[in-house]
């Protein structure tokens, strides 16, 4: 919700600085992988599981990333697609 994020999300369950997310060159210099850190009060999820917060992690293809718990009521709620 920072202005200065580089993605916002108004959403009062979403953090000021709710994540991190970067992209490094891979540790064998083979290419570039992309990271997630929770930086939240409120948890981010990963495929469902709340991540290990201050942690990154690697995101891999078709992962995909959470910044509220992952519901059926969410899926369903038009608003999360907005």
């Amino acid at each position: 919700r920072e202005e200065d994020c580089d993605f916002c999300i108004r959403h009062p369950h979403v953090s000021k600085a709710h994540a991190t997310i970067v992209i490094q060159e891979s540790p064998d210099g083979a290419g570039w992988i992309l990271l997630v850190k929770d930086t939240s009060s409120n948890g981010t999820y990963l495929n469902g599981r709340r991540l290990t917060p201050q942690q990154f992690v690697q995101l891999r293809q078709a992962d995909m990333v959470s910044f509220l718990m992952p519901t059926e009521e969410l899926e369903k709620d038009p608003a999360t697609y907005a």
